[in-house]
This record gives C-alpha cells, sequence and structure tokens, in this order.
C-alpha cells in the first residue's frame, strides 16, 4: 500500500508538471511568434525567435506525447476496435498498449544515442549559442514517460475486468 501512496503522488507531481510546462510553453512560444511578427513591420529584428520557437516545440511536442498518453487521448483507430466484443477489445487494448510501450522504449533509447552524439559533437544553436543537446533531451524523456504510461495501461487492463484506454481513462465514450 506505501508504494501505491508514493506512486500517486508521483503521479500527481508529474501530471501538474506536464500541464504546467505544456501551458507555459505554448504561452511563451505565442508571445515570442507575436513579438517577432511585429517586430518585423516596425523593422526589429528578434533574431533568436526561429532557434527559441523550434526549441519549444520540440519541448511541447515531446511533452504532449507523455501527457497524451496518460491520458488515453493519443490517436487511436476505433472504427474496428469498437464494434468488437469486450473481450478482443480488451485482447487488443493489451497488445496496443505492449506494443506502444516497446515502441516508445525502442525510440526513447534511439532519442537518446541521438542526444549524446549531439552532446559529443558539441553543437551549438547559430544565434541563442545553446547546445543542440540541451533541447533534444526532452525528446527521450517524453518516450520514455509515455512507455511508462502504456505499461501502466497494459498492467490496468491485467487487473481490472473492464478495458483501459491508459492507467487514468477507461475505454468507452463517457
Amino acid at each position: 500500500m506505501a508504494v501505491l501512496r508514493i506512486w500517486a503522488k508521483l503521479n500527481n507531481i508529474e501530471r501538474r508538471l506536464e500541464k504546467v510546462t505544456l501551458s507555459l510553453g505554448i504561452i511563451v512560444l505565442a508571445m515570442f511568434l507575436i513579438a517577432n511578427a511585429i517586430g518585423r513591420k516596425v523593422g526589429l529584428l528578434l533574431y533568436f525567435v526561429d532557434e527559441l520557437a523550434t526549441f519549444l516545440v520540440i519541448f511541447i511536442t515531446f511533452i504532449a506525447v507523455s501527457h497524451a498518453a496518460r491520458r488515453g487521448s493519443h490517436i487511436r483507430m476505433e472504427a474496428v476496435y469498437d464494434f468488437m466484443p469486450k473481450k478482443i477489445q480488451k485482447v487488443m487494448m493489451l497488445t496496443i498498449s505492449f506494443g506502444s510501450a516497446l515502441v516508445m522504449f525502442w525510440l526513447a533509447y534511439l532519442a537518446t544515442s541521438y542526444v549524446l552524439q549531439a552532446y559529443n559533437w558539441g553543437h551549438m544553436s547559430h544565434t541563442l549559442r545553446i547546445p543542440y543537446w540541451i533541447g533534444y533531451v526532452v525528446i527521450p524523456l517524453g518516450l520514455f514517460l509515455a512507455g511508462i504510461h502504456y505499461v501502466l495501461a497494459f498492467v490496468k487492463n491485467i487487473l481490472e475486468k473492464e478495458v483501459w484506454v491508459s492507467f487514468e481513462k477507461q475505454s468507452g465514450y463517457k
């Protein structure tokens, strides 16, 4: 039971961090892009905005991958799934969540290799002079966290009678 309480606290912390970082990332991205557009109209070029926007889009994208896996709000093809009996839906969801976890962990491994390679190369962004690996480090993190959420969905489907698309969301339209 202590493990479940610790897991629940960690899960709540991660959920809040995801929401805050996604919200702030989108707000900051919008502010800089709007400022850049206005600046171009008045003759003020903000050279760093393109690089910053690139890093922010990468950041937002891969934190959102984890967030979508947590909430079960990732893209699903439900046309066939919805017409299947519950037992087949359960088998399909077990297969999908296990397979998705494997893919996420494999992609996280590849992304980690790439980030380490970028670190070894020592390449820096032209304007901000930030090492590229710093902007890329969120990629393996987001993929790894998504893999964890798919594993949790797999476990939830083993432990529960109902079909769950994620650890927090039951299958079906509600």
